[in-house]
């Protein structure tokens, strides 16, 4: 090798080994129709209730390699809050006697660590607002999937989003935050669920470079491709390709079929909407009214139109 390129290989040596290097993440903005945040309680012993928010906005700072450098704003409109029971509602927010959201409008949680665990999983701690009052709280998060978005290929709606998705987990008590009415009825303690989707707005992570990424795809690294089961991480070669609609899918010699045989073609389906426009998930419409239980996913028809509890205030 000449010298010129032996110190040239040198310096870059250095320089690497120079570190450390300013953190970078991509930049996501939260997708507001496929975020929920759920919360239950105890019912006097009797069964878990529980509503959501409906209005959930924020941003995502993410970096797939070194996720230890990523960050998480989120905000929630209080007045958002469904539990299915109307009455209920209007109490939690106007009563004064749980949220005050005349002066505290907004719920906000602002990471300050997130330390990855096993897998694809970290605990993300950060300080939650209720109230006028923060306080910190964990919740444990799982990082689903990072890639072009799965229904770009049936739907243009989706075509150029590149989307990050995430299931989280905390459990918190009420008091904490001094929403203490009701308590021992009424548990204090509650647990969250958060499923939401995040669509990049913006670059500064490494990427694979394009000949292992595949065609017009710009996958993560350690990202499996769609159809790769949770924890089973392939080599970044294999990339993030959609198979486009209709593909046969192999099957799997336990099945008797040799490696590379592959299932018959799906039967024809129903013809599209006659408007010719995909709905946004590619999905027939619900036929479920706004303020139906079943589309919050509480199924307790039997508490619909209940007064309020003069015990617990609660409706229930």
């Amino acid at each position: 090798m000449p010298v010129t390129s032996l110190l040239r290989a040198a310096v870059a040596a250095i320089v690497l080994a120079a570190g450390p290097w300013p953190a970078v993440a991509d930049v996501y903005e939260i997708d507001k129709d496929h975020t929920e945040v759920r919360f239950t309680w105890d019912h006097v012993g009797m069964s878990r209730q529980g509503g959501r928010f409906r209005d959930v906005s924020g941003t995502l700072n993410f970096d797939p390699v070194n996720p230890g450098n990523s960050s998480v704003d989120v905000k929630i409109k209080v007045s958002s809050i469904s539990t299915g029971v109307t009455k209920l509602d209007e109490h939690l927010i106007r009563s004064g006697e749980f949220f005050d959201a005349q002066a505290f409008p907004t719920i906000t949680f602002r990471s300050t660590s997130v330390a990855p665990t096993v897998g694809r999983t970290a605990q993300v701690t950060g300080n939650l607002a209720i109230n006028g009052v923060t306080k910190p709280v964990t919740m444990e998060v799982r990082w689903n999937y990072s890639g072009a978005h799965p229904l770009g290929t049936i739907n243009p709606v989706f075509k150029e989003i590149y989307v990050s998705g995430f299931s989280a987990t905390a459990q918190i008590l009420r008091s904490d935050w001094g929403l203490s009415r009701t308590v021992p009825f009424i548990s204090d303690e509650l647990r969250i669920t958060i499923e939401s989707e995040f669509h990049r707005k913006q670059i500064t992570s490494p990427q694979l470079p394009p000949e292992q990424a595949g065609a017009g795809a710009q996958p993560l690294p350690n990202t499996p491709p769609v159809g790769v089961p949770q924890g089973e991480m392939p080599a970044p070669s294999q990339g993030l390709t959609v198979p486009p609609p209709g593909t046969p899918a192999p099957l799997p010699p336990s099945e008797g079929g040799p490696p590379h045989a592959t299932a018959p073609p799906p039967s024809a389906g129903p013809p599209p909407p006659p408007s010719g426009e995909m709905p946004p998930d590619g999905l027939a419409p619900s036929p479920l009214p706004d303020d139906s239980l079943e589309q919050d996913g509480i199924t307790n028809p039997a508490t619909t139109n209940e007064p309020l509890d003069p015990v617990d205030g609660l409706g229930n």
